[in-house]
């Protein structure tokens, strides 16, 4: 868990991906926030943000550019003004506005966000930040509780910042490499990819809707179908589009959702860098009628196929051998960047959206009392106009949509299915869609 000072880092194997193909309408910029009992005081906000950013020297640094690779650098600038909330979620940060941090710290009444650039960490590196900065906010607003001692963490909380993609690379031997070349032709072969269309919002707008319900709930459904949580929300997902897929005349198309999954467990790391492979859930329709059953027992099947130890070394060690790969390696920044966008415009358009799972929020009991919810968003991309993001604290748990399509189809067939099934849920809106909920 040590703490890092240095001048400069190299990017972690994912981190490459973001400054390349990250624009004002793709950011790759995701938020997380916490959601308090009380109004914040944006004094007390600014003052924990600049006690956490001393436990955080990764978080203090800003992107540069090499003439073969992006690099992070030591940021001593002065820390941005947190300010409330004023712009539309996930935009992108101005590297000359923010003095080049990589993060941007607002609150809106009772909620605090943090958003960040997903080259700078990965959800789990931005819910120890976010969790650290809650903890200092309620240490500093609230008399009764024991203030922090200087450089104080609690025990969950990580600094490492260790590449666990390059210490965790094994030389693939030769019959795994050709494994792997079949694998991605076979994955170009596959069957036609739905996406979701309509008339979009107009930019910069972005819509956004919270769905809330008991998490003791969710896993007595999810338990009656013989599925986990995350099974059963992603089915349900994808049965969604399949459905939309339906009313508009088709069922011809594969509902492909990109599921993130955290290697850290998998791997025993304990790193703030990036640390996590896509896997995808997959349903291939035959026609029109197929029951929500159906679909969960495909996406499923897909998932067990891919979230395996062995499918995970050999995807780690493939990313790795890709990127030390010499020739790779000497090509200029500038090229980099166009092949690596041209990749990414490919498998964006081989998945129908993104269903990512934030986790559950783990707070020291003495500060629970003075918290009432979490929730994170997920930015647009261009081939995935509407995703999902999963996330919950203790009892509470949220499903949160964000989109650039006027209409709701999804987000409505998603939490009218859930309230048919028992749930009672709280919606919350930025109202920023056409039509009713």
């Amino acid at each position: 868990m040590g703490q890092a000072n240095f001048h400069w880092e190299k990017l972690d194997n994912t981190a490459h991906l973001f400054p390349a193909i990250s624009t004002y309408k793709t950011t790759n910029v995701f938020r997380q926030s916490v959601i308090l009992k009380e109004n914040i005081e944006p004094l007390f906000l600014q003052l924990a943000l600049e006690e956490v950013i001393k436990l955080f020297p990764a978080f203090r640094v800003r992107l540069r550019s090499g003439f073969f690779w992006y690099y992070l650098e030591q940021n001593m600038q002065r820390l941005p003004l947190i300010q409330e909330e004023n712009e539309y979620p996930c935009t992108k940060i101005p590297q000359l506005s923010d003095n080049g941090y990589l993060f941007k710290v607002s609150f809106w009444k009772k909620r605090i966000n943090v958003e960040i650039f997903h080259a700078l960490t990965d959800g789990t590196g931005a819910q120890n930040f976010l969790q650290e900065l809650v903890l200092h906010y309620l240490a500093i607003a609230h008399i009764e509780i024991e203030k922090y001692k200087d450089g104080y963490l609690s025990d969950n909380t990580s600094l490492n910042r260790e590449d666990s993609f390059f210490n965790n690379y094994r030389r693939p031997p030769l019959t795994e490499k050709q494994n792997l070349q079949e694998k991605n032709i076979s994955e170009e072969k596959k069957a036609v990819v739905y996406h979701s269309t309509g008339e979009k919002l107009t930019y910069p707008q972005f819509s956004v809707i919270h769905g809330f319900f008991s998490l003791n709930d969710l896993k007595q459904i999810a338990k009656k179908n013989n599925a986990t949580i995350n099974e059963y929300l992603t089915a349900l997902f994808s049965w969604c589009f399949y459905k939309e897929q339906v009313s508009n005349g088709d069922f011809s198309k594969e509902i492909a959702i990109a599921v993130p999954v955290n290697l850290r467990p998998w791997f025993k790391s304990i790193t703030t860098k990036n640390f996590f492979v896509m896997t995808f859930a997959r349903f291939l329709p035959t026609k029109p009628d197929h029951t929500f059953t159906e679909v969960l027992k495909s996406v499923q099947q897909s998932l067990a196929q891919e979230i395996t130890k062995e499918n995970f070394k050999s995807t780690l060690s493939n990313h790795v051998a890709n990127e030390k790969s010499l020739i790779k390696a000497l090509v200029p920044l500038r090229l980099k960047n166009a092949g690596i966008k041209y990749v990414y415009k490919k498998a964006t358009k081989n998945s129908t959206s993104t269903a990512s799972n934030f986790g559950s929020l783990q707070i020291p009991e003495k500060y629970r009392k003075y918290i009432s919810a979490f929730h994170g968003i997920l930015p647009n991309c261009k081939d995935q106009p509407i995703r999902v993001v999963f996330s919950s604290y203790q009892d509470i748990f949220c499903v949160t949509f964000s989109s650039v399509l006027e209409n709701t189809y999804i987000q409505q067939k998603f939490f009218s299915f859930l309230s048919k099934e028992g749930l009672k849920i709280t919606l919350e809106t930025n109202g920023e869609y056409n039509g009713n909920m």
